[in-house]
């Protein structure tokens, strides 16, 4: 039942729906808040908050209005150990609640296909991706005959104003063999993924996940990748690390990659094998379906034989 997007949610219509559907669980993403509201309004229901993102550095107050929301859960689900490990260095009491599952994809549709002599980077453009370091890195490489395709999701003003920026910064640099893509559909960046010898995901931040990592190495393409926050998980022993901020860095590793292509096939094919094993749709859907029996038949059972029926 639809109840709105955003932030113009119903909180009214949100309740008659679960009253309406009667679920033996709840899963309210990303908003604590409201989470917190139906946990309110349906006492006697488990509650999971899952949470895609590292939680930002709460000041003391914050922290104390906090640790009575998140003590309201059954449970808080990650997406990564790294934001999970995050979290518990402010909330260390929610230790128990805090279970670790990974996004996933369908390793049936993010497939290679034809490789060619190119490189992808597919992501936000924004400045903490990474995005003048990939272009510095791309020009000290020195790789002729290569082609880099930058997929740009779009979605606001700072954005495009950035997208715009990079563009004049590859003129600058002389980088005549780029691409530039914006807010392409998941198929499309599928065959742009599918068919690139090697994907760069040079961000300067703590990600949440590595989705991007995944999406990569299911369509075998050889990884080069900073090690932030859930980028490593991703990726495991497959990808090629480099340092945040080094454009030095990321021009030697594409070098070792194109310069040697036993190498940068096979880690193309051992990431997409990773992937299968680890995280395919298939094998992560049954991850959160055991943990929602968990809940549904752990503690949360006992919480709810007591409580009152709303």
């Amino acid at each position: 039942m639809p109840v709105g997007s955003g932030h113009q949610v119903d909180r009214a219509q949100v309740k008659q729906a679960l009253k309406d559907d009667r679920p033996d669980v709840i899963v309210v993403h990303q908003h604590l808040r409201t989470a917190t509201q139906i946990c309110e309004d349906f006492p006697s229901t488990p509650v999971v908050l899952h949470r895609h993102g590292r939680t930002k550095q709460d000041k003391l107050l914050r922290r104390l209005l906090n640790q009575r929301h998140y003590g309201e859960l059954e449970a808080i689900l990650w997406v990564s150990t790294a934001i999970r490990t995050a979290f518990l260095q402010q909330y260390p009491q929610f230790t128990d609640r805090s279970w670790v599952v990974p996004n996933g994809i369908d390793t049936t549709l993010w497939v290679p296909t034809k490789k060619e002599n190119r490189l992808a980077y597919v992501g936000r453009a924004r400045d903490d991706k990474g995005l003048s370091d990939l272009l510095e890195g791309v020009r000290r490489a020195g790789l002729d005959g290569w082609t880099l395709d930058m997929v740009l999701a779009i979605h606001d003003a700072e954005e495009r104003a950035t997208a715009y920026r990079l563009k004049q910064e590859a003129v600058r640099l002389g980088l005549s063999r780029i691409r530039f893509w914006e807010n392409l559909s998941a198929s499309q960046v599928r065959g742009v993924l599918g068919a690139a010898r090697i994907a760069v995901a040079p961000s300067r931040v703590q990600e949440g996940f590595g989705r991007v990592v995944i999406e990569a190495m299911s369509c075998g393409a050889a990884v080069v990748a900073t090690p932030s926050g859930g980028f490593k998980e991703a990726g495991g022993s497959h990808a090629f690390y480099v340092r945040p901020n080094s454009p030095q860095d990321i021009a030697g590793a594409l070098q070792a990659l194109v310069s040697d292509p036993a190498q940068c096939e096979e880690r193309g094919r051992m990431g997409r094998q990773h992937v299968m094993r680890h995280f395919d749709v298939r094998s992560v859907a049954r991850q959160f379906d055991e943990m929602m029996e968990t809940v549904v038949h752990g503690v949360a059972a006992t919480r709810r034989v007591t409580a009152p029926v709303p």
